[in-house]
């Protein structure tokens, strides 16, 4: 564990070097999930199941669900609104696991919201389509997805319909009127770090420029960049993940190996979109740390 101090460190200053001001840096260091004693860490919760997260030193797993809508997580942040001119950029680090599904369409959302001052969103909740939970209705947002070895793999790009109530967070496609879609055609591989990223630019008093990445070390697999010209959103405090299953891993049992995707790092930021140079540099640091940490142990 000593070995690992240098790194962690490390990483705790990376993405300010490469992003500018940093709202948020998540590695778990302190091997918690509750906004602890590292620097710009944050809590996060589930938004789905009680068995949607598991912690180790290094790491956060969002572990599969047995249901059919999939587990998520949430974190909440120091509210920040975008001025015209003001970027906003979500950059996260991810292990994958030793099976990966084909032909899975949409099954790793991301979303940034704005929780409208909802003070229950800070904790862990439950939700699905027989149980849902009303404090996800209404909450202005955008979800970003990415496809898994699909036939004509695309990034896709929604928007939160303020008027449904399912009570989901990032389960339902239909509270999501689509955006855009397209992007290079990739695939996952086992076992292998990549780093994805969502960037938000307010462009204009009712207009919105959304770009979705991802990145495998130095090389962009994919890009799509997406134009919201009305009805934009632009103040946020959360940020979520959702993973549907069959898409990674085979087991749904936390504390099991192949049961989901594990994350080394996620930073929200303002200031430029890094280069992909940079996101490689942050990717390669993160997949040694994995490889060196102690692997993943149940949620504390």
């Amino acid at each position: 564990m000593k070995a690992l101090r240098p790194l962690m460190a490390f990483l705790a200053i990376a993405p300010a070097i490469a992003l500018g001001q940093v709202i948020v840096n998540d590695n778990w260091a302190d091997g918690g999930r509750t906004n602890g004693a590292d620097p710009l860490d944050i809590g996060w919760w589930t938004s789905t199941s009680a068995t949607a997260i598991e912690v180790s030193t290094g790491s956060l797993g969002l572990v599969n669900s047995t249901s059919v809508t999939g587990n998520g997580i949430h974190g909440t942040f120091t509210p920040h609104s975008l001025s015209i001119g003001d970027t906003l950029t979500l950059t996260f680090t991810f292990t994958t696991p030793a099976t990966i599904g084909t032909d899975r369409y949409s099954p790793l959302r991301v979303g940034l919201f704005n929780t409208l001052g909802r003070g229950g969103l800070t904790g862990d909740l439950t939700a699905s389509e027989v149980s849902p939970n009303f404090l996800y209705n209404g909450l202005p947002g955008y979800w970003v997805d990415w496809d898994v070895n699909a036939t004509n793999a695309n990034i896709t790009f929604r928007q939160h319909n303020p008027a449904a109530t399912s009570g989901q967070l990032l389960a339902d496609g239909n509270d999501y009127p689509m955006i855009s879609a397209r992007g290079s055609i990739y695939a996952f591989a086992a076992g292998t770090s990549y780093t994805g990223l969502l960037s938000i630019t307010r462009t204009g008093a009712d207009a919105m420029s959304l770009t979705g990445t991802l990145y495998q070390g130095g090389t962009e697999l994919s890009t799509w960049l997406a134009t919201d010209s009305s009805g934009i959103v632009s103040y946020f405090d959360m940020v979520a993940f959702h993973l549907n299953p069959s898409a990674f891993g085979s087991s749904t049992t936390p504390g099991m190996a192949d049961n989901g995707i594990d994350f080394t790092n996620i930073t929200l930021s303002t200031g430029a979109v890094p280069e992909p140079a940079t996101c490689a540099w942050i990717s390669g640091l993160a997949a040694f740390g994995f490889v060196l940490a102690t692997r993943r142990k149940r949620a504390k």
